[in-house]
């Protein structure tokens, strides 16, 4: 997605959605990384606020 593309809020939350997170890595280094569309929704979310607020 290029950086000058616009999305409307409900796009961009899809867009989240369709984040690859689950289990990466092999052995000690497997982990999980379910927080990074929380943390994008969040940083949304307050935007969001800071702009209708």
């Amino acid at each position: 997605m290029p950086a000058d593309e616009t999305h409307t809020f409900d796009e961009t939350v899809e867009l989240l959605y369709g984040l690859h997170v689950g289990i990466v890595g092999q052995g000690a280094e497997r982990h999980e990384r379910p927080h990074k569309p929380v943390m994008l929704l969040a940083v949304l979310v307050a935007h969001v606020i800071k702009v209708e607020g």
